[in-house]
């Protein structure tokens, strides 16, 4: 690992290295561009049929 791929670790906060492999993150950040945090998380339910399509129905109409 370089002091750069370090550096950009330090300041993202985001892995320069994964499995082995240089990120696409890294290589960007390298380049200049800028990397953007999403303060978002997934969540799953079940729920019926009907409750997913309505759902779908509501999201595509407010979109």
């Amino acid at each position: 690992m370089t002091e750069e791929m370090m550096r950009f670790e330090k300041e993202t906060g985001k892995k320069a290295l994964w499995k082995g492999v240089v990120t696409e993150k890294f290589k960007k950040w390298q380049r200049g561009e800028k990397i953007y945090n999403q303060d978002k998380e997934r969540i799953g339910i079940l729920v019926s049929e009907e409750t997913k399509t309505r759902w779908q129905d509501f999201a595509n109409n407010n979109n």
